[in-house]
């Protein structure tokens, strides 16, 4: 076996990405791009409508050249005239050719015709007789003219007219080469009216517009008469041999004047339809475009919110009179002077929106003389849907609206085709969507068009406080270009953000509605309310009410909803409501109550529906109350009623309709009406009050009320009736996958609505734990882990919500966490669940639910206390067994299109982001291992990725010099940070993700800012490629890691390197290295760095000082990548030598190594938590681990090379086998076990065997020596010197005194194994030998030879006694029969020979190997071989017949030594795998099934196994894992290996019977 190579360069070649002549290191990290992603895409695809239907070159005064821009939404391009194709072919009147000679135009002249007899001087005789001959001719060929077009016409009766059409004038032109009458322009004018008939008939194939139908039957009409014209004309002058060939060439020409008529007319009309079609189809692709904005038909003000009968309305009439005058002179004010933008502000509840609608209403529908400006378009933010709380959803929407409002807009929209910008962030999307388009297109509007009114309504309802943020970037976009024609009306609360950004702003482009006079204010209520509630205007009360409302019309609205609470109470009860609300009067609990209006308002609506209650009924009502404000989504009364211990569907119900005025029902979920709602419930100095001297609390203790929700959750899942259980689904068979049964209608059935929300939302409902006593959720939680957590998982499988799965229960940990250290082992067993989670959640198993059990748990192999309790009761599962070998399983494998260059997780722990040398960075869902995102972009291998700490974007660095920012959520690239000049080879956020640093080829640290792009910072210093940076966690420092052995801090404001504090002499670069530094990280308090480098060490630094604190040892190749936990306990590392190692960062110890990738690892990162380790490597796999590293298991320890021979005792007990490791390892035959290791060999290991008795072992090695050891000491009993080169084979003689050796010094030795000493050298070999045996008598010795032969020699002599040959090349194995008689070798050539001992015949040649043989073996009773191959197999023959009895599958590699024991029960071998295999040798069928299935079985893609028929899913197995196959009993592999026993279990139909309850 070859080496593996020691440079690098062979495995990373250079690529393009600039710099000069690169290191070997460089060729490490750069890894090229394909030829073919580089290849630029041919145009030649792109298929344009003017081609398809006969588009020419353009001609003067004609725009066919001049085609409109590309449709986004497709690759067809429509040409921007439709009717160029005919204007381009269509040749001038006056080229319609004369039938006879004349032109169009000539009729009474025969100037240019063939028979123009002069008009000028006397003719003379010669000139009669000249035009008697012409006449004649001319006649002759007209005869022949007319009966070759008569024979014709028939052949033209079609249905297509322009068919027929486009016949006749090809036909014509035919008889006139046929009749040889080519003498004039007939030729070129009957093309070109060919020309322009085949124009139209390519037009009529594409299609006929409707509008042209008409046209084409008027058209065929026209034809059929004037094909009857010829008929007729023809006939008639064959008969008659008209004299007058003039008039007959004249009818002819009349005739056909007629068709080229009939024609043109045709084509104008089918130019007219298919031009307006075309348009047609331009409109309607325009507006597809438009539609890809996804415009919010919610956030429109004439949209009804949610559905709701109560709808945006505009203000009372009468009421804002000023503040309206005061919007609408504004908007219309075209003048320089006038602002760009007016701030309406107000508190919660004064109006803003009901002004914004009545604008927005006003300039769309009252346009008039008065005024100027149209409104362009509008967006009403809300929090009650989620698309008009997103910031990203404003200017798309208001694009889209302002398209159809404006032309000139629309089309430089529609032109520039940035509609992709949808997806970007709010900046660049007002520059894509708004800014250019409007100015593209102001060349094209006319100077008079009236200005556009956006208008934009509650900035501070848009999501996570992004309403300033919006604001910001609209203001920056105003002052940065010239909108002229845009006017923007925007409203919010008054916030201080909001405030500081519009001080700028003119006194009159600014209304704060609290600043509007309490008299205009109360009088505007006045109004609305006589206009609400006119039967009550004059009454007393009505006054009273105004002034409660003290100008807040949130207060006024709500006391209408009130007072009306039915549409048939009457006038009289709606006046005792309002006496007896007025006549109420409250005091503050406590003097800290802050009262308002609205409270009072609260608080009286409150005291109607509770203050009549006590007791139960009292508090079950408030409980319902609570669960309405607390759920985590707006739900049914029905839920919420299960949900209140204690509740009734019909108390919730009474709930609703005794607070109609502040909650509302639609679709089946209870909403409120204003937020300031549930603050007042949370609120105890506001809900906690005293009215008529009777203390009322209505306040809601939120943790409290959390924390009774989250049992009711554990109280319903836990339900016997109702609850969670085994087989949720009703699913009648494991062997299908989900998607495949419809399942839809039985899990509405099993899992009820209340059941759904539990199950969703338990978490929801943790509540903090320093505020109340969790006593009793810990207790549900451990309950709830012991087996129902399973039937959970299954849920949440079912109800397509896997995803939330591992999100949740990590957060139950973390939760568990904070109650006390206490609680550690239950948080870890939440842990455990978590891990199995994603074990099922992102394994293939997750397609169908059954496998939950049948294939995740059943292959589950953490031996903990939870995973025995739950496999106690599910006994009848397949029975998985997994000897571990070296390999690790991890919890996920995600499987990608190309090496893994960079990994991390999001702070939330939910994603992971991956960049490849694909060109690609991809975003990953951490639970299921779903490709959630492709950012693309990047044009060369990206080096490096990762998230800021909020999750909301991605930083990735390229080869292609540049480093990029994503926005997280969309894919969308935000922003590219160009300045490098060489590739980037690391790029980190900084902690508050408003700094990028960078590290590239060109030496360079670059820091950046992450929201403009702008450079801040060069740092030089480096003298070679900057291959790692990081930021500490506050910011202040950035490390880096280069080429040139050292590490750096840099001070990360002013860009200098920091000095060293002992000698203040010369920048802190952290010495010790004398190879390169591939990695860097700070700990997360700052206080150490850790560093990975080319000499295979990992280091861990005092950050401050630069002093080396520990020095990790263990990796046996370069470290590409390191990491520390959270907590900075633990170090995670990851290299070239293909393992993830877990350091104890205190001690330096290895916690852990994680193994199963067959890549170098070039990534590694813990999760926030430091649960989880996620790896990604160049075998283009991603994967998670546990990061938990608890107590270190027992590994066994394997051959860490290729094995090379293997050898039963005779005693059949214990098994030998030597290995490139250069050590000798004894194994128990039955178990694997190792029970001895022979060291001693300081080279490759080639031979090894017992001794009959089973008491020594001789080994021979590329070291020379052969040497003699122990078996039950393992102690080395001699070394045998003497051959001058590599002993590939050594044995014993059957009494075992002597050994013989063969060597690649071209010898066969034998030696005395109690002496040591050598007995023989036979000669003879002109190659190295082999191979050698003993015969079973110890008389003769049998050697193969790289010579091509087969010796047998005299043992007691040396004398050659024969040489066998056959071979066509070298000799690998040889081996006598138990006999003696016979001999079988193995060769190079492919092929297994059997000889007769004696006479050296060649008996047989066993042929089936695809490679070359090496290794050969007679079973005891010499009835059968035994031959291992290069090409991977192991074979068995029948001596007698030749015959192939079985082929042994499994090695990956090749097959080095084959054996049978001394019984012919077994066969061992040893292959390149490093594995040592055990195979039953019996001569049975080969069992093509697994234990206990009926059926053969296969293993198919994605690791499932199902029945040779393809249909049945049986189980999956991790892909890690390697199955047994057919007949190997036994691997002893660093692999491991993996059986399956279906004995006892139950699948398929009876899979329901798998668990015990």
């Amino acid at each position: 076996m070859a080496d593996r190579p020691s440079s690098t360069v062979a495995k990373r070649s250079k690529t393009k990405g600039g710099g000069n002549s690169l290191s070997p290191f460089l060729n490490l990290f750069k890894r090229p791009k394909s030829a073919n992603a580089s290849a630029n895409q041919s145009n030649s695809s792109r298929v344009s409508v003017s081609s398809a239907i006969g588009a020419h070159d353009p001609i003067p005064g004609n725009d066919a050249g001049s085609a409109e821009p590309t449709v986004s939404s497709g690759n067809t391009t429509l040409n921007q005239d439709p009717t160029t194709p005919f204007q381009s072919a269509r040749p001038p009147l006056s080229s319609v050719p004369d039938l006879l000679g004349s032109t169009v135009g000539q009729e009474g002249g025969h100037e240019n015709s063939l028979t123009s007899i002069p008009t000028a001087g006397k003719a003379s005789q010669t000139q009669v007789s000249d035009r008697k001959a012409t006449i004649k001719e001319g006649l002759g060929v007209a005869s022949r003219f007319a009966q070759t077009l008569l024979k014709k016409l028939p052949q033209y009766v079609d249905g297509n007219p322009v068919k027929m059409a486009l016949s006749i004038v090809k036909t014509l032109i035919e008889i006139k080469d046929e009749v040889g009458d080519n003498k004039d322009e007939l030729t070129r004018g009957l093309r070109e009216t060919e020309a322009t008939l085949q124009a139209v008939e390519r037009t009529v194939a594409i299609s006929v517009p409707k509008a042209a139908e008409q046209e084409i039957d008027n058209f065929k009409q026209n034809i059929r008469e004037e094909m009857k014209n010829f008929e007729e004309l023809t006939d008639k002058f064959l008969v008659t041999q008209i004299l007058d060939y003039e008039e007959y060439k004249k009818k002819i020409r009349q005739i056909f004047q007629r068709i080229n008529g009939a024609t043109t007319s045709f084509q104008v009309v089918m130019t007219i339809s298919i031009q307006n079609q075309a348009g047609q189809i331009h409109d309607d692709t325009k507006k597809a475009a438009l539609e890809r904005l996804r415009p919010s038909e919610k956030a429109d003000y004439k949209t009804v919110v949610e559905e709701q009968s109560l709808k945006r309305e505009a203000c009372t009439d009468g009421t804002r009179v000023k503040i309206l005058e005061d919007i609408t002179k504004w908007a219309n004010d075209r003048s320089l002077a006038s602002p760009r933008v007016f701030w309406l502000t107000g508190q919660a509840g004064s109006g803003k929106t009901t002004i914004l609608y009545t604008i927005a209403k006003r300039f769309e529908e009252d346009v008039n003389a008065n005024q100027s400006t149209l409104l362009g378009a509008n967006f009403l933010c809300s929090r009650q849907s989620q698309e008009t709380q997103a910031q990203t959803r404003i200017l798309p929407t208001i694009a889209y609206q302002l398209a159809h409002k404006c032309k000139s807009y629309a089309y430089a929209l529609h032109v520039a085709d940035k509609f992709d910008a949808v997806n970007h962030e709010v900046a660049t999307q007002m520059k894509h969507l708004l800014v250019e388009p409007w100015q593209q297109s102001e060349a094209t509007r006319p100077p008079e068009l009236p200005p556009y009114l956006i208008a934009i309504d509650a900035l501070d309802e848009i999501k996570d406080n992004k309403g300033p943020a919006f604001l910001s970037d609209l203001l920056t976009a105003i002052n940065e270009y010239d909108l002229r024609g845009f006017k923007f009306l925007v409203t919010s609360r008054s916030d201080p953000q909001v405030a500081a950004l519009c001080e700028s702003f003119a006194s009159k482009a600014v209304c704060r509605l609290q600043d509007v006079p309490i008299e205009e204010a109360k009088s505007d209520i006045e109004t609305y309310l006589k206009t609400q509630l006119p039967e009550l205007a004059s009454t007393p009360e009505f006054a009273e009410l105004g002034r409660r409302a003290g100008g807040l019309f949130i207060y006024a609205a709500t006391a209408v909803k009130y007072l009306t609470p039915l549409d048939s109470i009457t006038v009289g009860e709606q006046t005792e409501m309002l006496y007896d609300f007025l006549s109420k009067s409250y005091e503050p609990a406590s003097s800290s109550d802050a009262t308002s209006l609205v409270d009072e308002l609260y608080r009286q609506i409150m005291c109607d529906a509770f203050s009549k209650l006590s007791g139960k009924v009292l508090a079950r009502r408030l409980r319902i109350l609570y669960t309405f404000l607390c759920t985590a989504e707006r739900t049914s009364a029905s839920i919420v009623a299960a949900l209140v211990p204690d509740g009734d569907e019909e108390a919730a119900k009474a709930v609703l309709r005794d607070l109609h005025a502040v909650l509302y029902t639609q679709d089946d979920r209870v909403f409120w009406y204003h937020a300031s709602f549930p603050d007042f419930i949370f609120t105890q100095a506001r809900s906690n009050f005293r009215i008529n001297k009777k203390d009322f609390t209505f306040s809601c203790n939120e943790p409290a009320h959390h924390s009774l929700l989250g049992e009711s959750c554990f109280r319903i899942m836990k339900s016997e009736k109702s609850g969670l259980r085994f087989n949720m689904g009703s699913i009648m068979s494991s062997f299908l996958f989900d998607s495949t049964v419809a399942l839809s209608e039985q899990v509405n059935q099993n899992i009820s609505a209340v059941l759904r929300y539990s199950s969703h939302h338990w978490t929801h409902h943790l509540p903090s734990p320093h505020l109340i006593n969790n006593d009793n959720l810990r207790c549900c939680i451990s309950e709830f882990l012991q087996i129902r957590v399973l039937f959970w998982i299954e849920t949440m499988n079912l109800l397509g919500l896997k995803n939330q799965c591992t999100p949740m229960l990590q957060f139950a940990s973390q939760w568990v966490l904070k109650c006390g250290n206490s609680y550690s082992e239950l948080a870890r067993d939440i842990g455990e669940a978590a891990n199995f989670a994603t074990y099922f959640t992102g394994s293939p198993a997750a397609k169908s639910t059954p496998h939950l059990y049948i294939s995740a748990l059943a292959t589950w192999l953490q031996d903990t206390s939870l995973a025995r309790k739950w496999k106690n009761q599910f006994t009848r599962i397949p029975v998985f067994t997994y000897t571990k070998g070296s390999i690790d399983l991890p919890l996920m494998t995600v499987s990608a299109r190309g090496p893994i260059m960079a990994v991390a997780f999001s702070g939330d722990g939910t994603r992971i982001v991956s960049s490849s040398s694909d060109e690609s960075v991809r975003v990953w869902d951490a639970s299921t291992g779903v490709e959630l995102k492709e950012l693309k972009g990047h044009t060369n291998l990206v080096n490096s990725a990762g998230f800021s700490s909020d999750g909301t974007r991605i930083v990735s660095s390229s080869a292609d010099n540049s480093v990029r920012v994503w926005d997280a959520s969309t894919g969308v690239e935000l922003k590219e940070l160009k300045g490098h000049t060489s590739s980037v080879f690391s790029v980190a956020f900084s902690s508050d993700g408003t700094r990028i640093v960078s590290g590239s080829n060109d030496k360079s640290v670059r820091v950046w800012d992450a929201l403009t792009g702008v450079k801040l910072k060069e740092l030089k210093g480096h003298t070679s490629t900057v291959v790692s940076v990081a930021f500490s966690s506050d910011g202040t420092r950035i490390v880096s890691g280069s080429s040139d052995n050292s590490v750096r801090v840099w001070d990360a404001s002013t860009g200098v390197k920091l000095w060293d504090a002992s000698t203040d002499a010369k920048p802190k670069g952290l010495g010790g290295y004398t190879s390169l530094v591939v990695s860097v990280a700070f700990s997360s308090d700052g206080v150490r760095i850790v560093s990975g480098s080319s000499d295979n060490s990992v280091r861990v630094w005092d950050a401050s000082t630069g002093v080396e604190l520990k020095k990790l040892k263990g990796h046996t190749s370069l470290v590409f990548s390191v990491a520390f936990s959270s907590d900075g306990t633990r170090i995670v590392s990851g290299s070239y030598d293909n393992s993830v190692r877990v350091w104890d960062v205190s001690t330096g110890v290895e916690l852990k190594e994680l193994k199963g990738h067959t890549g170098s690892v070039n990534s590694v990162a813990f999760s926030s938590d430091g649960a989880r380790i996620v790896s990604g490597s160049d075998d283009k796999s991603v994967r998670v681990w546990d990061g938990s590293t608890g107590m270190k298991l027992q590994e066994l320890k394997y051959h860490t090379g290729l094995v090379s021979s293997v050898s039963f005792s005779s005693n059949g007990m214990w098994i030998v086998s030597g290995s490139s490791d250069e050590s000798v390892q004894v194994w128990d035959a039955s178990t694997g076990v190792k029970l001895k290791e022979l060291k001693g060999h300081t080279g490759f290991v080639n031979s090894v065997t017992f001794s009959s008795d089973s008491t020594q072992i001789v080994s021979g090695s590329y070291d020379k020596s052969v040497r003699v050891w122990d078996v039950s000491t393992g102690v080395e009993l001699k070394k045998l010197k003497g051959h001058t080169n590599s002993v590939h084979s050594v044995t014993f003689s059957s009494d075992g005194t002597q050994i013989v050796s063969g060597s690649y010094d071209n010898s066969v030795r034998v030696w005395n194994v109690s002496t040591g000493v050598e007995l023989k050298k036979l000669k003879g070999h002109t190659g190295s030998v082999f191979s050698v045996a003993f015969s079973s008598n110890s008389m003769q010795i049998v050697s193969g030879s790289y010579d091509n032969s087969v010796r047998v020699w005299d043992a007691l002599t040396g004398v050659e006694l024969k040489e066998l040959k056959g071979h066509t090349s070298s000799v690998h194995s040889v081996a006598f029969s138990s006999d003696s008689t016979w001999i079988v070798s193995g060769s190079y050539d492919k092929s297994v020979r059997v000889w007769d001992a004696s006479t050296g015949v060649e008996l047989k040649e066993l042929k089936g190997h695809t490679s070359s043989v090496n290794s050969v073996a007679f079973s005891s009773d010499s009835t059968r071989v035994v031959s291992g191959s290069y090409d991977k197999s192991v074979r068995v023959w029948d001596v007698s017949t030749g015959v192939e009895l079985k082929e042994l599958k499994g090695h990956t590699s090749s097959v080095n030594s084959v054996a049978f024991s001394s019984d012919s029960m077994r066969i061992v071998s040893g292959s390149d795998d490093k594995s040592v295999r055990v195979w039953d040798a019996s001569t049975a069928v080969e069992p093509n099934e697994l234990k206990g299935h009926t059926s053969s079985v296969n293993l198919v893609d994605k690791n499932w196994i199902i029945s040779s028929q393809g249909s049945d899913h049986l189980m999956w197995v991790p892909p890690e894992v390697e199955l047994a196959q057919p007949f190997n009993i036994l691997t002893i592999s660093p692999s491991g290996v993996a059986t399956v026993d279906f004995h006892q279990s139950m699948i398929g139909v009876d899979w329901v019977h798998c668990y015990t309850p």
